[in-house]
């Protein structure tokens, strides 16, 4: 009977306070509808790509996680929108809603730009008439206006634009309340736009296939499956394999290290978990991780300074071999100098100018000069970044050393378990970042 009562006041309170309840499902329906409505879709197109064969199972397998790093890598995702329309995104506004437009946008964008530092430039339009435009942007703090005409360029200074009507033009009204902007990307700029909010995803396909899925989430259907394509496609027209012969230098003693260390990871955990079970040990003081964690650290260091001291190297021996020859230097690796990075640009820049004249019958002998002068800067950059990074590895040598004796000074009752662990750790490192190297290899072909 106390229950029946209980359950008839409670009725009776939800119906005095029904416009509540009302209220409450109205309000959460309209925000439901709203973020639908707001919240534009994503649409997914996957691609798949099948990796260079590989002698043996083991090397396919790495071959194929290996390479689907390189495909969503931002050097690989760059090549492949490089000289596509996809340096162009397009929007609509209408009824407070915006769309991002590929394929259906009422006019197309083509741009140059010969700033070395662009990155991106937003930009409104007004469609005003079957001849001309109006667009609105901001450049140094100021709100600037240009009108011209459709398929005539428009040049900004910092960017040269052409603008032209589409097969969509005919179809919309330049007074349908709908307005339009665009924004231009430069390859760099737009490959880190996608992989920072994770529109590429890129995944072996089961252990041992060979097989490597594109994935590509976007806000627009056709936009998505051109990237998809994109990619993969890049992909094969590149062939890893072309690769590896352009950068074989550094890959083949990269190679070597990564079995080298695979062999030796194999061998510790092995040793590992027989020590452990011969001495009953279930985990290690945090003071033993937070050294092995630091000096792992200086390790990795340590084979990226060593790698940065060879392409050094190669490259002064290249300059000396070729001394009297205009061609084009090659990239023998990664070199965290802006001097050295800048001056080998525009040598190779200046050897391709070399290339053109020659074969246009021009003179070369100021573009000689020229070269001969950049070699030297080069040499010049060379030396004083070899002093840069020696001066680094001292400072690295005398760490390693503080935190090896860290190490050494733990209780002796751990001690083998530790020199096992720390062996572990540092081969996992360094193979780890042998793989990352291998991949920056294998997209940045030599120039």
């Amino acid at each position: 009977m106390k229950l029946k009562l209980n359950i008839l006041n409670a009725i009776t309170a939800v119906k005095s306070k029904w416009y509540y309840i009302a209220g409450c499902l109205t309000l959460s329906l309209f925000v439901a509808a709203a973020y639908l409505y707001f919240i534009p879709a994503l649409y997914k197109a996957e691609a798949t790509v099948k990796v260079a064969e590989q002698n043996s199972q083991n090397n396919k397998v790495n071959k194929t996680a290996t390479d689907a790093e390189v495909l969503k890598s931002r050097n690989m995702i760059e090549k492949a929108i490089a000289g596509s329309d996809l340096n162009v995104v397009y929007y609509s506004r209408h009824l407070m809603q915006t769309k991002e437009m590929f394929t259906n946008a009422p006019f197309k964008v083509r741009f140059k730009t010969d700033d070395a530092t662009f990155v991106s430039q937003s930009f409104s339009i007004d469609l005003n008439d079957e001849q001309s435009y109006t667009i609105r942007y901001q450049a140094d703090n100021a709100s600037l206006t240009r009108q011209n005409n459709f398929g005539k360029e428009l040049d900004l200074g910092f960017i040269k634009l052409v603008i032209e009507k589409s097969n969509y033009f005919a179809f919309r009204k330049a007074n349908d309340n709908t307005s339009y902007a665009f924004t231009t990307y430069s390859a760099q700029a737009l490959a880190q736009e996608l992989r920072s909010k994770n529109y590429i995803n890129v995944t072996p396909v089961g252990d041992n296939s060979g097989l490597v899925k594109v994935a590509v989430t976007y806000p627009n259907a056709d936009k998505a499956a051109k990237l998809a394509n994109a990619i993969a496609f890049n992909y094969g027209k590149n062939e890893m394999s072309n690769n590896e012969a352009l950068v074989s230098a550094n890959l083949s003693v990269i190679n070597a290290q990564l079995d080298a260390t695979g062999s030796d990871i194999n061998k510790i955990q092995s040793d590992i978990n027989a020590y452990k079970f011969e001495n009953k040990i279930v985990d290690m003081p945090q003071e033993t991780q937070a050294g092995l964690q630091t000096l792992g650290q200086l390790q990795v260091q340590k084979v990226d300074v060593d790698m940065q001291i060879a392409a050094l190297d190669n490259m002064s021996n290249y300059l000396r071999s070729n001394r009297h020859v205009n061609n084009i230097a090659p990239e023998y690796g990664t070199v965290n100098d802006l001097i050295y990075t800048e001056t080998l640009l525009k040598l190779n820049d200046k050897a391709k100018e070399r290339q053109r004249a020659s074969e246009a019958g021009a003179n070369v002998v100021a573009i000689d000069k020229e070269i001969d002068a950049l070699k030297e800067n080069l040499a010049e950059s060379i030396r004083n970044t070899r002093k840069k990074i020696a001066v680094k590895q001292e400072e690295l040598a005398v760490a390693m050393t503080t935190a090896r004796n860290t190490i050494l000074a733990l209780p002796e009752k751990q001690g083998e378990l530790q020199q096992l662990e720390r062996s572990l750790y540092l081969n996992q490192k360094i193979y780890d970042h042998l793989i990352e190297k291998r991949a920056e290899a294998m997209v940045a072909a030599p120039i």
